[in-house]
């Protein structure tokens, strides 16, 4: 290879490879608009391909059916953009989709008779490497403090159920987002590693090895997956990965590979199953156990000072029963405080709290007394502290629906008085409705819903986030929601032209990757890759009836490259060897 394509590829593989470790703030601005680390890595690819295209008057021919449906992806968003009622947010997420399908194309155009396949397809499944060893340290190694080495990276901590945080994400900003890229990336570690073991290594015991090690790469990253506890993962890989071995059985494969790709399948099952007997966070998740109840607690004001002024620290004593059944530590990681928050007008302020350390641990059923530093705010008013427990690392007791100590209270220069407390201050810091969070079900309607009063053009690309509140009743409005499921997101976004151009893109790609894999005359790792690619696209579908991924950045990258890889291969497959 010349140093051209040399230095294209390698930006290729930069690029594929950062989709997994997106940060969550930009790390580069252009006036008002941020990068993050996988949006540049993805602009260093596409300015690579550009300069490389330019020099060797390549790269430019077209892709037929694929092109066509990429492009109308994001024309459809577009449109629907330039229509929304906040065009300039629709806007930012079609140049999103803008930059996903700029990558599709720089792939798509890869040197035909160069190892661009190989180089794509081990890119990804280094990236699947790292993130699952990253995944495995953080379940299994408790002494280090996770929250903050993966704090640029994750979101905030995640607690399902009211009862525990246990859900990992290494390097993806949520739970749902690494269950989504392992599944897309695991097919492709899968033919990868097929092919290094076709090669007819040099022994039998060097291929020994490399099975073995391949086992051991999809042992690491279904464990991974299973500790995501994203339940639409434990039927999305299965079915993925089991209808590559069918089609492996159907189109002459051989058994090996047909039995690799079922192995992923009774990983599952069997790391699945063994969790479920020996942990109770499996079990409970499963809903085969009752949960442990992590997160309970009763408080007790006895004594609250009367001569708070503000910006001075002050005293309160507590009684606090520990109702839950786990033992409250004062040190390490997982390691219980208590602490309070200031509210005004149902706001909470920005004043500085100050942590008290649990004076010893505390057993299940255990009360005792505490004295909580007090820090008032700095300036007069009147005030509500909500004065509670927090767990390190995880969050509030009150965000899974403990009623924290609350007092409503007047301060100035003079002192402080309590005042009467009614329920609709407390609402605004604690609500005892566990189920405030529109469930799947409701979400769909309002989706549905959206749709029908903006048919053709939807409410914009992205925007169900903010529209959903007046679709949805009896549910707290949230700007992380998404409509959980691909057709109706995009339904709902970009209306009938959008949803055109979802089927569109998704039946072209299952076209040609279905076409490669029956075609026996195609090279073996070409072939072995399109195998990888139609169970991943599988995994995509099939996860994506239950969740929406393309608002992650690193996810809709990923899932734009594969299908410049089903491209490259599909248009190049009388190319190279």
């Amino acid at each position: 290879m010349d140093r051209r394509t040399t230095i294209l590829l390698a930006a290729a593989a930069g690029a594929v490879f950062m989709t997994a470790f997106e940060v969550l703030r930009p790390v580069f601005s252009l006036g008002s608009i941020g990068f993050t680390t996988s949006q540049l890595a993805a602009i260093l690819f596409i300015a690579a391909f550009a300069l490389w295209a330019g020099k060797s008057r390549a790269g430019l021919r077209g892709r037929g059916a694929l092109d066509a449906a990429v492009v109308l992806f994001v024309a459809s968003n577009f449109l629907s953009a330039a229509f929304a009622a906040d065009t300039p947010g629709a806007l930012k997420f079609s140049l999103r989709m803008t930059l996903a399908a700029l990558v599709y194309f720089g792939i798509s155009r890869l040197p035909a008779r160069a190892p661009s396949h190989q180089v794509v397809a081990g890119s990804a499944a280094a990236a699947l490497l790292v993130v699952s060893l990253v995944g495995l340290l953080e379940y299994f190694v408790s002494f280090a403090d996770w929250a903050r080495l993966l704090s640029p990276w994750q979101e905030d901590s995640f607690v399902f159920g009211a009862f525990y945080n246990i859900r990992i994400s290494s390097t993806l900003p949520y739970p749902t987002s690494l269950a989504m890229f392992i599944e897309l990336t695991l097919p492709l570690l899968t033919a990868s590693g097929l092919w290094l073991i076709a090669l007819k290594p040099a022994s039998d015991t060097r291929r020994r090895l490399l099975m073995a090690a391949l086992a051991a790469a999809m042992a690491a990253a279904v464990a991974v997956l299973i500790f995501t506890y994203t339940r639409s993962s434990l039927a999305a890989l299965p079915l993925s990965m089991i209808t590559g071995a069918a089609a492996a059985l159907v189109y002459g494969y051989g058994k090996r590979t047909a039995a690799f790709f079922l192995l992923a399948a009774a990983l599952m099952v069997s790391i699945l199953g063994v969790s479920t007997i020996f942990s109770d966070r499996t079990a409970a998740r499963l809903g085969v156990a009752e949960p442990a109840q992590r997160f309970s607690a009763e408080y007790q004001i006895l004594e609250f000072p009367a001569d708070l002024r503000p910006g001075e620290e002050s005293r309160t004593r507590l009684k606090i029963s520990n109702t839950s059944d786990v033992t409250w530590i004062p040190a390490g990681e997982g390691r219980v405080l208590a602490s309070y928050r200031w509210f005004e007008n149902g706001r909470q302020t920005g004043e500085t709290s100050v942590d008290s350390s649990l004076p010893r641990d505390i057993r299940p059923g255990e009360e005792f007394e505490l004295e909580v530093r007090l820090l008032a705010p700095r300036e007069p008013g009147s005030y509500v502290v909500a004065i509670e427990l927090l767990q390190a690392g995880v969050g509030w007791f009150s965000d899974t629906h403990v009623r924290p100590a609350m007092v409503a209270v007047e301060i100035d220069w003079e002192g402080s008085r309590t005042l009467p407390l009614s329920e609709e201050e407390t609402r605004f810091i604690w609500s005892v409705d566990e189920t405030s969070t529109a469930p799947r079900a409701a979400l769909w309607r309002a989706a549905a819903r959206m749709w029908a009063d903006h048919f053709l053009l939807g409410v914009g690309p992205g925007q169900f986030r903010t529209a959903h509140a007046e679709y949805l009743s009896g549910y707290d409005p949230d700007e992380r929601l998404e409509a959980h499921n691909i057709i109706l997101s995009a339904a709902a976004n970009t209306g009938l032209i959008g949803v055109a151009a979802m089927l569109y893109l998704l039946a072209g790609a299952a076209w040609a990757q279905l076409r490669m894999v029956r075609d026996r005359a195609l090279a073996p790792d070409r072939r072995l890759l399109a195998l990888g690619l139609l169970a991943a696209l599988v995994a995509y579908v099939s996860h994506g009836m239950l969740d929406y991924f393309l608002w992650q950045t690193g996810i809709a990258l990923m899932f734009f490259a594969q299908l410049g890889l089903t491209s490259w291969l599909y248009y190049d497959r009388n190319s190279g060897t």
